[in-house]
């Protein structure tokens, strides 16, 4: 294993995921970087004085493999050879998500991994993932255990994986999707105040068998409202102004809640991109 020094830090090189995480056991307190981009762009790297575990060069966790049932994609793959380079297999949702997400300078470093677990927040292909079913696999030196990309952080946006964990991969089931929908009102690639509405929905002939959405906000956890999918799955196409109007009213006594932490003009923004989302399926 490679070992150099930057500004008196030690920058640890492992060669495969088994050194990384053996690594990761023995300095609990050393920072896991992937691309390094959110680092690059917040003060972490500044104030950070303890040791840094690279993965750069761990190639096992720079694969993607398809299967018929799933798509794996490796935790240091880049957003940019994802977008670009596989996009011919990925969800169209994931693809739209990975534009928006970053620009194209950025793009090539930033890795998906590193978009999961930055440490207090969810950035923006989370979404995506959650309404797609994706799971991700933890890995100690010693366990291994999948987990839902819902269940990566806490409700306040904080990560809930251990100092020994590492993210090494993604699976995200090939579930058909008739309709793909990416509504936003943020200037791409920001940060600070986002407001996107990520859907999908499946129908045959009439019927809406399933409908999901999320919001990405300023709040550190993507927005659902499971109960009004659940209502809505099941349907017949396209939606009776009633049900419409019933569920962007519940939308909107939900999107209220002070928890998420948005204002009357934001919280109006979200229902209009909701309003688009219901009337592009009702009417596709």
């Amino acid at each position: 294993m490679d070992t150099t020094r930057h500004s008196g830090v030690a920058i640890y090189y492992p060669q495969d995921i088994q050194d990384a995480l053996l690594l990761a056991r023995k300095r609990p307190e050393a920072l896991l970087m992937a691309g390094g981009t959110y680092l690059a762009m917040s003060d972490t790297w500044t104030r950070f004085q303890g040791p840094i575990i690279t993965l750069q060069r761990v190639s096992e966790l720079s694969r993607i493999i398809r299967t018929e049932r799933y798509l794996e994609i490796g935790a240091m793959v880049s957003q940019g050879h994802l977008s670009t380079v596989a996009r011919a297999v990925l969800p169209p949702l994931l693809t739209r998500a990975l534009l928006l997400a970053a620009p194209p300078t950025v793009r090539w470093k930033a890795t998906v991994g590193g978009n999961l677990t930055i440490p207090d927040r969810s950035l923006g292909i989370s979404p995506a993932l959650i309404l797609l079913d994706a799971v991700v696999e933890i890995r100690t030196s010693t366990r291994s255990r999948w987990i839902p990309v819902s269940a990566i952080r806490n409700q306040q946006g904080f990560s809930l994986l251990h100092e020994d964990e590492i993210l090494t991969r993604i699976r995200i089931p090939r579930t058909p999707w008739t309709h793909t929908h990416l509504f936003s009102l943020t200037p791409p690639h920001r940060m600070d105040r986002p407001l996107t509405l990520y859907g999908l929905a499946r129908s045959e002939g009439s019927l809406l068998e399933e409908i999901r959405w999320a919001f990405h906000t300023r709040h550190p956890f993507p927005i659902r409202m499971a109960d009004l999918e659940g209502l809505l799955s099941g349907q017949r196409l396209p939606l009776s102004e009633r049900e419409m109007t019933r569920t962007l009213d519940e939308a909107e006594a939900l999107i209220a809640q002070e928890q998420y932490g948005l204002s009357p003009h934001e919280q109006r923004q979200a229902l209009h991109l909701l309003h688009t989302f219901l009337l592009n399926v009702s009417h596709a």
